[in-house]
């Protein structure tokens, strides 16, 4: 967990050195929206790739940057989940701004990575249905790159463009996005990359340099016990303990890289223009008009 004060560096990484230009191409914005839906995984994978996270946490007052001011300082967004549905502006003060930040940042090519309720409200801000399941998804599941994945930068990057070929991902929801348009108004697709069994939808993309996925990377086994412990998304059926177990077996097989996780190791990638094992390289700096 992540008790740290707001508009805090998410880990004891910092990049400055004398060449603000360098740090700016080596630093990732990351709106966070609760004590209990830290950064996890993504602090290591940022640590261990040199770059910086800056933390912005709304429900502590902290102000939304615009995308404007994250472009001085940074190359691009992270957007957390937490416990708030997407549309609940009456509650949460931070969602209507939090969801034109998602246009603003799709509008003007910044790189976007929203998880979970991140991914709800990007899918919100373009005009999808959001629905809410008539049972959480909680704990493990199967998802299934679809078509697009083949050629998608940021799974194809990750080794998961094979369609039909399932990956473990970790869920904790049960708002979800259940029908995305086809185009933003300005015309950008909007691309399904992947379901799950049922046929629910788990990631996108919206134009070049955004994405949105329903399952969390991040998850480590700290982060699931304490939501096994404090969310009423709970399975009566399920041990507290047995979430984190569950990671722990999970990442055990198939190394601390699992596939969800190279997800998010891969839009460092992008963001920060790093290469790749095959030579792509990612994103050049965004341009704002």
């Amino acid at each position: 967990m992540d008790e740290g004060p707001p508009s805090t560096v998410c880990m004891g990484y910092l990049l400055y050195n004398g060449d603000m230009e360098k740090d700016t191409l080596t630093a990732l914005t990351v709106i966070q929206h609760e004590d209990d839906c830290p950064p996890g995984m993504l602090s290591s994978l940022a640590s261990e790739a040199g770059v910086a996270l800056t933390c912005v946490r709304p429900y502590l007052g902290e102000e939304l940057p615009s995308v404007e001011s994250m472009a001085s300082t940074s190359r691009g967004l992270i957007i957390l989940g937490a416990g708030p549905g997407p549309l609940q502006d009456d509650r949460y003060d931070w969602l209507a701004p939090s969801r034109n930040l998602c246009l603003d940042a799709v509008e003007k090519e910044f790189p976007l990575f929203g998880i979970c309720l991140g991914e709800e409200l990007l899918g919100a801000a373009l005009g999808s249905e959001i629905t809410r399941r008539p049972k959480p998804a909680v704990g493990l599941c199967d998802v299934f790159p679809e078509p697009a994945a083949a050629t998608d930068p940021l799974f194809t990057r990750a080794s998961l463009n094979t369609p039909d070929k399932a990956f473990r991902a970790f869920q904790w929801h049960q708002d979800e996005v259940s029908a995305l348009p086809a185009a933003t108004l300005s015309g950008d697709p909007i691309v399904p990359l992947a379901l799950d069994a049922e046929g629910r939808l788990e990631a996108f993309r919206v134009g070049e340099k955004a994405w949105g996925v329903q399952f969390h990377p991040e998850i480590t086994p700290e982060i699931a016990t304490r939501w096994a412990t404090t969310s009423a998304l709970m399975p009566s059926d399920r041990e507290v303990g047995s979430f984190a177990r569950d990671i722990e077996r999970w990442r055990g097989t198939t190394g601390r890289s699992d596939a969800a996780l190279r997800l998010l190791a891969a839009f460092l990638g992008i963001a920060t223009g790093e290469k790749d094992v095959s030579g792509n390289e990612g994103a050049p700096p965004a341009r704002l008009p």
